[in-house]
């Protein structure tokens, strides 16, 4: 990605993979970022995600409900 500068400096800036990002933020801080929609889930996974994201957080539109 090329991104402009105030200055009107081109700079090449590179985006890290989103699951670097996820696996970091799990190692370095305690913070679990996961899709209810996670397809490596199982049923009872993405139920229990759903009831903290709820609890926490309230209802989502994702799956619609």
């Amino acid at each position: 990605m090329i991104r402009l500068s105030r200055s009107g400096e081109c700079r090449v800036t590179h985006r890290r993979p989103v699951e670097d990002v996820k696996r970091e933020g799990w190692v370095d801080e305690g913070t679990l970022v996961i899709s209810v929609l996670d397809p490596d889930l199982t049923w009872p996974e993405r139920e229990l995600v759903d009831q903290l994201g709820t609890k926490k957080y309230g209802k989502t539109k994702v799956r619609g409900e």
